[in-house]
């Protein structure tokens, strides 16, 4: 395959293996006597809610030597409520931390998605696990679609340290001119916790516009009559000398955007 990628110029390839643990130390060996880039083989890890990046982990330094990449292309949590909207949001976190220790190369983890996107509202075989439901007149989104949602529109590509308050696992990122500062947090706790964000190294010029979806009890979604009982909602919050204080509701996924400019 590789050789005839270079015959006909094509771009390159990188091979998913369909199981957790990729290649074997021998096949490891084989593909580099042949030539192939270890950066191009990624094995493709399958887990539960949580695991992507422990899995990872495990893979990455499992062949000495041989630096394959990761994929983690279905994340199987066979329920769409709240209590998913929670496991996926610290999931993403962990995702974005990835590199933050010694010797993680953030670059050797390709792509995170979640299992079964789309899902016909009252209809599945096995697990009911969209994170978005259609009916024929109407589609709309279940509590952990909109962690998605929400981590997308607060998206910014270039990550910054975080000390994570103890048990809030959270992220930040900033924009590629430094002009914003994206903060996310989850509170997976029933009851509500009180934050305070600290800023190092930037700027911020107004206040946060801040986004946050929660819900009282893990097993609630968005039914068919009430597709919206469980969307964000928005808000803004000043910061006064590089400090925020903020209260994060019970079960609760929040994005804090600031504009500024990065020291």
């Amino acid at each position: 395959m590789e050789a005839r990628v270079a015959a006909v110029g094509a771009p390159k390839f990188t091979y998913l293996y369909p199981t957790n643990q990729g290649v074997s130390a021998a096949a490891a060996a084989g593909l580099v006597a042949a030539g192939v880039s270890a950066a191009s083989i990624a094995p493709d890890c399958h887990v539960g809610s949580g695991g992507g990046v422990g899995c990872a982990r495990a893979d990455l330094g499992r062949i000495p030597g041989f630096n394959q990449s990761f994929i983690n292309c279905e994340v199987n949590a066979d329920r769409s409520t709240l209590e998913r909207a929670m496991t996926e949001a610290a999931d993403l976190q962990e995702w974005f931390n990835f590199g933050g220790a010694p010797g993680e190369d953030p670059s050797r983890l390709l792509a995170r998605t979640a299992s079964f996107c789309t899902e016909r509202s009252g209809h599945f075989d096995a697990f009911d696990q969209g994170i978005s439901f259609f009916l024929p007149n109407m589609t709309w989104l279940q509590p952990p679609g909109w962690v998605h949602a929400m981590a997308s529109a607060a998206f910014a590509p270039n990550a910054v340290g975080v000390a994570a308050p103890a048990g809030y696992p959270s992220s930040a990122q900033l924009a590629d001119d430094g002009s914003s500062l994206t903060i996310q947090i989850v509170n997976a706790k029933q009851t509500p916790g009180v934050v305070t964000f600290n800023l190092a190294g930037f700027a911020p010029s107004g206040a946060a516009a801040v986004t946050t979806l929660n819900g009282t009890t893990l097993t609630d979604g968005n039914t068919p009559a009430a597709p919206l009982a469980m969307a964000p909602w928005a808000a803004s919050a000043p910061w006064a000398g590089g400090a925020l204080t903020l209260t994060l509701p019970g079960y609760s996924f929040t994005t804090l955007v600031t504009p500024g400019k990065a020291a």
